[in-house]
């Protein structure tokens, strides 16, 4: 083999997808290039022409300009071009200009098109645009979870779904059934419960807590109809629902048992949280439960450390981000509410009405191994500071001391209900929004956006149903409010510079590596809030947000599966690298060196980058002129 041909393999040999092949297949290749220069100024490719080669740049740089116009990337060293005409006709429709005097590869599309039907990996790569590349990067990363191996246990646990769960023919009663009638079923057939039943229509759940609750402490009388007693209009599943996201529900809302039910209202079944935990090789996810059923604030102290854990474990199994972030906000909402609980029998009954508000990640159930508090209370109306204001004080230093044991650190911004700014009457909520609708700051826009990420999780939620659709009612008509959300939107940069180099952090806490929370997630959520507000739509979830603004036809299909793909992502490579600490002993942050990541990685998360900048143009385009 000659130097120049060696010199090619070994350069080959160092960048994906070429990276993957045996050095047989390199040398094969490597006799196929074609070896141009490009002077700097020089015109490459241009658009309109026919276009035959796949090009690599081995020294140098070039611009894309789309239409010979636009700019569209700046790419160095390693960086392909050309690719996507090969996929079409031919015709090119980017030009290309050396920026730089620059040694270029041209591989022959013949050969080109031959890898790709050789190499799975090589035609993954190559994808037209960034979205598959990070969908197949998804669905491989998922696969192979954290450690690159899965033991079959939890393979099977992966696509296992609930009608795989039902172990037998459900069993129901009838409403007019007696209480008594129904308890000795339960007792003949060793279960806790049972289903309420009319013309195989699902119309209630009675369970043994029902009996307990509502039957024996009360002296209900036991001849009278179960239907009187059950719990009415169950949350149910169809069969079809991944036995994780079912686990998730019943985290959320706290119950133990999912009736089954088809697309015809027929029941199918009833699935409980230990038939799912049975398959599932750790119950780590589970804690939500011993939450819930702490008797004491140490208990849940001991249960929310082992968050890290339970995300590591997560990691290894190759649950989704957004599936990790439900699970561990679970844990945390479960938190919240138990501790206020407790702190509740300590200090007795709230005085009036008030409900506990949920912002920022909590808020969107995307809580990872990282999570500070971010809370506040809405008190009802008939609140007098005089006569009410020593108790919820204290309540709320107490929930927040408490948090802050359990893991759930201080806020450094005092958002959290021991501010007495944030443990207001519902009123008073509605005119501080009122006031960032109306006298839009751009610095208090700024600060006030994690309060747009607002949920109720404790006490009576009708009072934050009500802000929430005060919010909803004034933000659409507030268009310079939204333009002032837009620009501080515009101000997340992603860190991505020319030639798609990662930037990085310059301090000496945190050098040579990026905020993957800050300059990635963040973004999005940023781009998907202003969507949100601007066409009244309540849903908090990021993911969950941009599923509203694809059907409702904000945003076109495509960029919202655009979107949804690059969010996944990034949070998925945030899960990783949090998970990789834990691993090692250390606490976990948000600050990736990408020196850590795999190649493929840095790839993908560069695409990601893309489509997070070209999300943001867009975004100022719909919103941006109203500032002016």
């Amino acid at each position: 083999m000659t130097a120049e041909l060696t010199d090619i393999v070994n350069f080959l040999a160092e960048h994906h997808p070429f990276k993957a092949m045996t050095s047989e297949a390199l040398s094969a290749v490597a006799r196929k290039i074609n070896i141009s220069y490009a002077r700097r100024g020089s015109t490459v490719l241009t658009p309109g022409q026919k276009n035959t080669n796949l090009f690599m740049i081995r020294k140098g740089a070039v611009e894309l300009h789309e239409g010979g116009i636009n700019f569209t990337a700046r790419l160095g060293e390693g960086n392909f071009f050309g690719y996507p005409s090969l996929f079409r006709d031919g015709v090119i429709r980017n030009g290309v200009t050396a920026i730089e005097d620059s040694l270029l590869y041209a591989l022959p599309e013949e050969e080109f098109k031959t890898l790709l039907g050789e190499h799975k990996s090589f035609m993954q790569f190559f994808a037209t645009n960034e979205t598959d590349r990070l969908r197949h990067a998804l669905q491989e990363s998922q696969r192979r979870g954290l450690q690159g191996q899965l033991t079959d246990g939890e393979i099977q646990f992966l696509g296992l779904n609930l009608e795989a769960l039902i172990k037998h023919e459900p069993i129901c009663v009838s409403p007019e059934t007696s209480i008594q009638e129904a308890a000795l079923i339960m007792s003949g057939r060793h279960v806790s419960t049972v289903l309420v039943t009319e013309s195989e229509q699902l119309r209630g759940i009675f369970t043994d807590k029902d009996l307990r609750r509502r039957v024996v402490a009360k002296g209900h009388d036991i001849r009278d109809q179960v239907g009187n007693v059950m719990t009415p209009g169950p949350l149910t599943l169809p069969p079809e629902t991944p036995a994780i996201r079912a686990l998730l529900a019943m985290m959320q809302h706290n119950f133990h048992h999912v009736p089954v039910v088809d697309e015809e209202g027929k029941v199918r079944g009833l699935v409980s949280a230990s038939d799912i935990l049975n398959r599932l090789s750790s119950n780590a996810v589970y804690n939500a439960a011993r939450i819930e059923s702490a008797e004491n604030v140490k208990t849940v102290i001991e249960t929310v450390q082992s968050v890290p854990e339970i995300v590591l474990s997560l990691m290894k199994t190759g649950v989704s981000a957004d599936m990790t972030g439900h699970v561990v906000s679970s844990i945390g909402e479960a938190a919240h509410k138990k501790l206020l609980m407790l702190a509740e029998q300590e200090l007795g009954p709230p005085p009036v009405p008030y409900a506990l508000l949920a912002f920022g990640s909590l808020a969107r159930c995307d809580q990872t191994a990282l999570s500070d508090q971010d809370n506040g209370f809405v008190l009802s109306d008939d609140y007098i500071e005089r006569e009410h204001g020593d108790y919820f004080k204290k309540l709320a230093e107490r929930m927040c001391e408490d948090l802050d044991a359990a893991g759930y650190v201080f806020c450094g911004g005092n958002i959290m209900a021991s501010n007495d700014q944030l443990r207001i009457p519902l009123s008073d909520w509605k005119k501080t929004f009122d006031k960032w609708f109306s006298e839009p700051d751009p610095k208090a826009v700024m600060h006030a956006t994690i309060f747009f990420d607002l949920r109720g999780i404790y006490g009576d939620l009708s009072l934050v149903d009500k802000l929430k659709a005060h919010i909803t009612e004034k933000a659409v008509k507030s268009h310079i409010f939204l333009a002032h959300l837009t620009e501080n939107a515009r101000q997340s940069h992603v860190p991505l510079g020319f030639f798609r180099r990662f930037i990085l952090l310059r301090n000496k806490e945190h050098a040579d590596r990026f905020d993957i929370k800050k300059q990635g997630v963040v973004p999005i959520q940023d781009i998907t809030r202003t969507h949100a507000l601007a066409h009244g739509i309540e849903a908090v979830n990021t993911l969950e947000r941009l599923a509203r603004l694809k059907e409702m036809k904000i945003l076109a299909p495509e960029d919202a599966d655009n979107l949804h793909d690059a969010y996944e992502f990034i949070a998925e490579v945030r899960f990783r690298h949090q998970a990789r600490q834990i691993q090692r002993g250390d606490k976990a942050d948000n600050y990736v060196d990408p020196d850590e990541l795999s190649t493929l990685e840095r790839e993908h998360l560069r695409d990601a980058f893309e489509i997070v900048r070209r999300a943001q143009e867009r975004l100022s385009r719909d919103y941006g002129g109203g500032i002016y």
